[in-house]
Order: structure tokens, then C-alpha cells, then sequence
């Protein structure tokens, strides 16, 4: 799904607004939107990535790899950027 082009409808009526793949990290995430309801869609572990697998490690034993609220933010920059949608932030 991140790698179909922006503007795509997807089979059950979706419309892809953007997607983002970081290769450093094989985080993959993808923002649709249908009838002015929006969708922000993440993609789980990859089994042959071992990022992935390294990752779910140190989230198990509780280590930090990246602060949920930077996390968050991010997000929701990117999603008001993408859509115009209002930020709490504003």
C-alpha cells in the first residue's frame, strides 16, 4: 500500500493521501480518506526485516527506541500538512 501513487482508490472506495516509507528504520505508515473521514494506517512487522525484529526486542524489554510523544507529533504535523485538518497545536 505505500508504494501505490497518491490519489489511488483502493477496492473498497479509499483514497490514498500519502504514504512514507523510512528505510532506515522500515517504518511504513499510510494516510487514506473516504467520504471526509481519514484513515492513518501503520504497517506491522516485516518477518524478513531484521530492523523489525531488533525493534520489537527493545520495545519488549521496555527500552525507548523513539519518544511516543515525537512520534505523535510527527504524525500530526504530517496529517494537518497533508489535509488541512485542525491541530490541537493551533
Amino acid at each position: 500500500m505505500v508504494k501505490m501513487e497518491n490519489g489511488t482508490v483502493t477496492s473498497n472506495g479509499w483514497i490514498k493521501v500519502d504514504g512514507e516509507h523510512d528505510k532506515g528504520t522500515n517504518f511504513k505508515g499510510v494516510l487514506y480518506k473516504k467520504d471526509g473521514e481519514y484513515a492513518l494506517c501503520f504497517v506491522g512487522t516485516d518477518k524478513w526485516n531484521y530492523k523489525d525484529h531488533v525493534a520489537n526486542i527493545q520495545m519488549g524489554a521496555g527500552l525507548e527506541i523513539v519518544s511516543p510523544d515525537s512520534v505523535r507529533n510527527a504524525i500530526a504535523q504530517r496529517v494537518h500538512d497533508l489535509s488541512g485538518l485542525y491541530s490541537k497545536d493551533e
